[in-house]
């Protein structure tokens, strides 16, 4: 198993609480996808498994132990919730695109 950063996201955007605009942030967010590797009788192998999405928000006076909302100036969204007072954040789903699919 591996993990390798598969993409990064700066910016500004608005942070919700439920359908309620709470503030406005900087924001970075960095991508890791795992992998499983191994081999096999037919050779090696490389299957993509689950992603993470971690970062910060600035600032960072958001609600902690609260699902929130990122919604970046393209449209893109994230769930997420802040994991620690100084604005690290952990993502709670996928990155998602204005039409709300996954990026």
């Amino acid at each position: 198993m591996s993990l390798e950063r598969i993409g990064s996201f700066a910016g500004t955007g608005q942070v919700l609480d439920g359908d309620q605009n709470i503030a406005t942030v900087s924001y970075r967010l960095e991508i890791y996808q795992n992998f499983d590797e191994g081999s096999s009788h037919s050779g090696p192998y490389r299957v993509p498994g689950l992603k993470s999405i971690t970062g910060a928000v600035n600032p960072s006076n958001l609600p902690m132990g609260r699902i929130l909302k990122l919604v970046t100036k393209e449209g893109n969204m994230l769930n997420f919730f802040l994991k620690t007072s100084d604005g690290e954040i952990l993502g709670s789903g996928p990155l998602l695109n204005a039409q709300g699919d996954p990026l």
